[in-house]
């Protein structure tokens, strides 16, 4: 796929600093332009970035046809300008030094036209509204497309099929710039109104999909699986929690029954290439007893470089030492959540029975703490499927008494009061757990990140219970 021109100029804002001087008063400058015209912010759009002045200082001619001169040239522009010169262009038909020779030029050395033939552009040739469509699409770099075409008008197999599904796919159409919701009319000249309408809806397009693309340090943390074999499973967590600048990843691999590879990773990520490295990767062998218990630990290497990068949804893995890296490809892990008897026999009840202000309740309230910590672990709450278990969740609460509800949601902001010293300063609150008799496991859990994670879960989807949001 072609390197897409427009995510270029968006890192620039879309301001085009060399362009036409656009007007302090925006569209309102045209008289043949309302404010309640479909295109008028498409016409402002295209005057803030230089796209174009208009055919006057008062004149845009929104139903006027656009040439095939002009289209390129709203395309060169709103590309910031870029140098051109002839290169392999053969067109004989192109005035020299006029407006649209720079343009057409660099429309045709990033193949976003090869004109009507070798020799022929047509300048002052009428543009179809295929042809502006298949200008965007190809300016975006040819982004793949899923759908079929909605309209009957537009030929399967043909040039434009595709350009045309990715518009429509992208929100560009409306009942505004096309004739029905079956028809498309590709032949048809396009119009100034409409090309710089497709060229704004496009521009929001690019922007949407460039931020969607944008990858942050705190997108990798989480449980993974190798989709490809089914038996590596990684995990990625924060080395300090809430600061995912520094990850420790760890990735088991089961080579048999009895022996287990583990791959141990302290990586940093790299904004500027949206990918987490390291250098330090580490590969130990463990071997186990029929009964499971650990009979060996021999270190393979350490030293090892590499890296893991988003391609789509997945993770791809690369390592100088690990031939079998280039193979794995890792997905979220994602599994059903507990069943709504389960979360309200173990957390809500649970939580409804500390009864704050009674007897005992400080040291019911710390273990009810653990236990609920214990359930969000255990059921591994962080690799949930977030449909199933906001809608269990709501089932189980919903399936409490008016009483329990009450009586859950007083015990919870107790929990919320232990939340951050049993994880941020544990010796604080040791003693409410050594008084219930949890100590050794709170304390451990307390420095577990993955741990936290899965209670933190559990913690933000009770906060937000019956909100489909989340």
């Amino acid at each position: 796929m072609r390197k897409s021109i427009i995510s270029t100029v968006l890192a620039l804002a879309l301001v085009i600093a060399t362009a036409a001087p656009a007007f302090a008063q925006g569209a309102d400058r045209f008289d043949d332009v309302a404010r309640d015209d479909y295109f008028f912010d498409a016409v402002d759009w295209a005057l803030e970035n230089g796209v174009t002045d208009g055919r006057s200082e008062t004149v845009f001619a929104p139903g006027s046809t656009c040439t095939r001169a002009e289209a390129v040239t709203f395309l060169w522009r709103y590309a910031g300008q870029p140098a051109a010169d002839k290169g392999g262009c053969g067109f004989t038909d192109l005035e020299a030094g006029s407006w649209y020779e720079a343009p057409v030029y660099w429309a045709f050395a990033n193949k976003i036209t090869d004109g009507m033939n070798d020799a022929t552009f047509a300048p002052k040739g009428t543009t179809t509204r295929a042809q502006v469509i298949t200008f965007l699409y190809r300016t975006a770099g040819e982004p793949g497309v899923s759908g079929t075409c909605p309209f009957k008008d537009v030929p399967a197999g043909s040039w434009f099929e595709k350009p045309v599904i990715w518009a429509y796919e992208n929100g560009m159409f409306s009942e505004d710039n096309i004739p029905s919701a079956e028809t498309f009319a590709p032949n048809e000249p396009c119009r100034r109104a409409d090309i710089v309408t497709f060229m704004y809806l496009a521009s929001k397009y690019q922007k949407d999909a460039e931020e969607e693309k944008q990858v942050y340090a705190n997108q990798f943390a989480g449980p993974w699986m190798d989709c490809t074999s089914g038996r590596a499973s990684m995990t990625i967590v924060p080395k300090v929690y809430g600061e995912f600048a520094e990850l420790i990843v760890k990735i088991s691999w089961g080579n048999s029954a009895s022996e287990t590879a583990e791959y141990t990773m302290n990586a940093g990520f790299d904004e500027k290439s949206g990918e987490i490295v390291y250098s330090d990767g580490a590969l130990r062998s463990d071997t186990y007893s029929g009964e499971g218990e650990l009979t060996g630990s021999v270190l393979q290497y350490e030293g090892s470089k590499g890296t893991f990068r988003f391609d789509g949804d997945v993770l791809k893995w690369t390592d100088d030492r690990e031939e079998r890296s280039a193979e794995m490809v890792f997905e979220r892990m994602e599994h059903p959540a507990p069943e709504a008897e389960q979360l309200a026999g173990e957390y809500f009840k649970l939580v409804a029975g500390i009864m704050p202000g009674s007897a005992g309740s400080s040291l019911r309230e710390a273990e009810a703490f653990y236990k609920a910590v214990d359930f969000a672990w255990k059921n591994d709450l962080w690799g949930c499927e977030s449909g199933s278990l906001r809608d269990n969740m709501l089932k189980a609460y919903e399936s409490l008494t008016e009483d329990e509800r009450t009586a859950f949601d007083e015990g919870f902001m107790g929990l919320l009061g232990l939340d951050a010293d049993a994880f941020g300063d544990y010796a604080a609150v040791k003693g409410s757990f050594e008084d219930a008799g949890v100590s050794d496991m709170m304390e451990k859990y307390s420095a577990m990140t993955e741990v936290r994670m899965c209670w933190d879960r559990l913690k933000s989807f009770t906060l937000t219970l019956g909100n489909s949001e989340i």
